[in-house]
Formats: C-alpha cells, sequence, structure tokens
C-alpha cells in the first residue's frame, strides 16, 4: 500500500531519504533515458485482507492486515505457489519477456523481503537475484 507523504509522521519523514525510494515514476524516467534496459515491475499483493490483532492502524488510519509473508501455508494460503508459478506463468504469456531465470530477480522490504529471500532459497532455478530492504526498527 502507498502511504501520502503526508500521513508519515514527521520524525520518520526526517530520517527518510525520499530521493531514493523507487517509484514507477522513477523507474519510467530511467527507461526512456535509456539508463536500464526496459523491464517489467510486478508487485503482487500479498496482505490477507483480514484485521490484524488489536486492531491496529496504519497511518493513514486504516486497518492494519495480516500478511502471508509470501509462504505456503494450510491457513493462509500457497503464495510462494502463486507468485512463482501464476504470476510469473501469466506474465511470460502475457507480455514480452525473456523467460529465463537471468532476466528474472525478486525485491522486497519487510514482510516482502521475507518473502523475497524465503523465495530465492525454494526456488534458485527461476530467480538470478534478490535484494531485501530491512527496516531500521527490525533487528536480527
Amino acid at each position: 500500500m502507498l502511504i501520502p507523504v503526508a500521513f508519515i509522521p514527521k520524525n520518520v519523514l526526517a530520517e527518510m531519504d525520499l530521493d531514493r525510494l523507487p517509484s514507477f515514476e522513477k523507474f519510467d524516467r530511467l527507461i526512456i533515458s535509456g539508463e536500464p534496459e526496459p523491464f517489467i515491475f510486478v508487485q503482487p499483493d500479498g496482505s490477507l485482507h483480514l484485521p490484524n490483532k488489536d486492531d491496529l492502524k496504519n497511518p493513514t488510519g486504516q486497518l492494519e492486515t495480516k500478511g502471508s509473508y509470501y509462504l505456503n501455508s494450510p491457513y493462509m494460503g500457497n503464495f510462494e505457489d502463486y507468485v512463482v508459478r501464476d504470476i510469473i506463468d501469466y506474465v511470460d504469456a502475457n507480455y514480452s519477456t525473456v523467460p529465463d531465470k537471468r532476466y528474472r530477480g525478486l525485491i522486497g522490504g519487510s514482510m516482502g523481503g521475507y518473502g523475497a529471500m524465503v523465495m530465492a532459497i525454494h526456488r534458485p532455478e527461476k530467480f538470478a537475484a534478490c535484494v531485501v530492504f530491512k527496516s531500521r526498527e527490525f533487528n536480527c
């Protein structure tokens, strides 16, 4: 979910480098400039759309939802299979892609970072690269 900058608390905003955050507009500008080769960016939603514990709310006041962590689970569904099989097959069948792992990578932060890391470990035949963003608040 995208959160408008106006909803981000000022103390959090002061620590963010907004110029470094990716966006579709930045990707488009880079591709038009010829810097990277054109690419397809797919962003599947891994939320379960179920209320989170204790009715927690995000900065916009909306209820937070439980996340799938992009894992296969008898309780949440097979999100890893959905990404690795269904989404890749759909994108390769409907867009001009090079259907080879050398041209496919994963990127994610927080829950998406965990899912990207697990998928990269479980499915090395599908992905050539994986980038995981770590939050300062999450230390492991």
